[in-house]
């Protein structure tokens, strides 16, 4: 009896390891996701400020100017500049702080956005480095005896090394922390080209504002010409870098792109029984990129060839693809993608996503009333992207009340919302 109770206690704090192990990498990615969202909403509205500010500093100027003009003072035009000194002092200060503040914030909040990048990266490392010791250890670090003796015990002893061993592989370049990665874990993270090299370009050009105050280096250069990066003309040694909001748009979406697929990646390799995990929160993050209608993101994340947990996930990633090509305006590429997978045999509601996809709607409104009036559907048909198309339909609106004793538009308030997403909690 003493042996099987030791048996059951090792196995629960088994598994409280593995839950803390997967909530740990949900965490650093959903504060990834969380800092990279922050930047997006906030880089649009920051620069259009700052450009309109520009603006009105520059006309109050040129405005006070052309009152100052020789011809509309006469012979007075001296006088009046002695006397309005302070008032074209004071204006052109203004004007100043708008020109340095219009390209030094946009410069912070680039120079943030690769920051946010590299905290993920460490936090990865470290849980690399926690899942795979034995890296640490070829690494022929040698631990100095006083290190032993002020550290209280083993585990700040093990925390201490990770942190000096980590700090170690991110002194090194963008690439080569990448590289590294990949010869330690024996995975392919570059495999897209077009992203990889638009990533080192980004990184490349926040060197620049960090170390050279925007002025493009020959190291610069460089790293561009070595990885085959097309520049454009205007790049060249001793010139200012810019930062147009096109451009800081684009590289958003670089970074996000990458920091979540290498998050991915990272995680389905040190333990491929966790994948479930990995694709609950990759399917998390797809619906929320599809509910703020960046189908394009969506289109990316999703069509990298992850090894599923389940055929179901797998179905959810195609689902959600097909949905952000067809509000891209891809429509046939969108039902190719259905077409192409056999859904004979599936569940029912994958079945009507794929009705509606196909704007089959006389088929769907049949699936819909074999699934009856679930809860957890019902909150999907009011939220899921998927029914944006389909609840304008009478085939929608019919059933739906027919289902849910409710006209579909009457039941859209807050109240009843949190009541469905409740019951959707408890029964997940």
């Amino acid at each position: 009896m003493a042996k099987k109770k030791t048996i059951k206690k090792t196995r629960k704090v088994s598994a409280k390891k593995r839950k803390k192990k997967i909530n740990l990498f949900s965490r650093v990615i959903f504060n990834f996701v969380s800092n990279m969202e922050s930047l997006e909403s906030s880089i649009p509205i920051i620069i259009d400020i700052l450009e309109d500010k520009l603006k009105e500093e520059t006309d109050n100027l040129k405005d006070f100017s052309d009152k100052l003009k020789p011809k509309k003072l006469k012979n007075k035009a001296a006088d009046h500049l002695v006397d309005n000194f302070e008032k074209i002092r004071y204006l052109l200060k203004r004007y100043e702080r708008s020109s340095i503040a219009k390209i030094s914030i946009p410069r912070s909040m680039f120079i943030l956005m690769v920051t946010y990048y590299d905290s993920l990266f460490r936090e990865l490392i470290k849980i690399v480095f926690c899942a795979f010791p034995e890296i640490i250890s070829c690494s022929e670090k040698n631990i100095p005896v006083s290190d032993l003796f002020k550290n209280e015990d083993l585990q700040s002893l093990k925390q201490k090394i990770i942190e000096k061993e980590t700090d170690s592989i991110l002194r090194g370049s963008h690439a080569d922390q990448v590289k590294w990665l990949e010869s330690k874990l024996k995975i392919n993270l570059r495999d897209n080209s077009d992203l990889w090299k638009k990533f080192i370009e980004i990184t490349e050009r926040r060197n620049i504002l960090v170390h050279s105050d925007g002025i493009i280096t020959e190291q610069y250069l460089n790293v561009c010409e070595r990885n085959e990066i097309k520049l454009d003309r205007g790049i060249k040694k001793g010139f200012e870098i810019s930062l147009n909001k096109k451009y800081f748009e684009e590289s958003l979406d670089v970074i996000f792109e990458f920091g979540l697929k290498i998050s991915q990646v990272i995680r389905r390799k040190i333990n491929p029984k966790e994948k479930e995990s990995a694709d609950n929160d990759l399917l998390r993050i797809s619906y929320d990129l599809l509910m703020n209608e960046k189908y394009e993101m969506v289109e990316k994340i999703l069509n990298y060839k992850y090894l599923y947990s389940s055929e179901e996930f797998r179905l959810y990633f195609i689902i959600n693809r097909a949905i952000a090509l067809r509000d891209m305006g891809k429509k046939d590429e969108s039902k190719k993608i259905i077409s192409s997978n056999d859904l004979s045999a599936v569940d029912d509601k994958f079945k009507l996503a794929a009705a509606v996809i196909l704007e089959q709607f006389g088929e769907a409104e049949k699936i819909m009333k074999r699934i009856k009036n679930s809860v957890d559907m019902k909150y999907a048909y009011r939220w899921w992207p998927l029914f944006d198309e389909f609840r304008k339909t009478k085939y929608f609106l019919r059933t739906y009340k027919s289902l849910f004793k409710e006209n579909f538009n009457s039941g859209n308030n807050i109240e009843k919302l949190k009541k469905d997403m409740e019951i959707v909690k408890k029964q997940n």
